[in-house]
């Protein structure tokens, strides 16, 4: 399935030594978290859906960006002692996993903080370009 983001995905790592890493879909570990985050959302769903679902195979599991990737800083809490400041990235991507992920993740959104904004997308045809649906928002 090819993805667009509406929103940035933010996706973070908790270093040992406190703090936290916010992790670039070209980061090495990006794939594995993504899909641990959206697999731990499917647990949370155990009481509605079938739970054999989560122990499926999981090998058919691919991810691949596409195009450009924008890095976009985000500050939560602005202005206010308690701001904080955080990396998300914009960017087309491709997925391959079990349909239900998919659909975990085009409903409660794909990464981190999803209750912030972060995460939402949208399908796209895989030639659908940036520039292809600026042309459809002029018509």
């Amino acid at each position: 399935m090819h993805y667009t983001c509406i929103s940035p995905i933010l996706l973070k790592r908790k270093r040992i030594t406190g703090g936290e890493d916010y992790l670039s879909p070209t980061h090495q570990e990006f794939a594995k978290i993504l899909i641990s985050n959206l697999l731990n959302k499917a647990r949370a769903f155990t009481t509605t859906v079938n739970t054999s679902l989560l122990w499926e195979d999981h090998a058919e599991i691919a991810f691949k960006t596409n195009g450009e990737i924008k890095k976009n800083g985000v500050t939560l809490k602005a202005f206010t002692s308690g701001a904080t400041k955080m990396i998300a990235y914009t960017f087309d991507f491709e997925l391959t996993m079990p349909t239900y992920l998919h659909e975990i993740g085009y409903h409660a959104g794909f990464g981190h903080l999803n209750s912030q904004g972060f995460g939402c997308v949208e399908v796209r045809n895989f030639s659908q370009t940036r520039e292809d649906k600026k042309d459809q928002k002029r018509i």
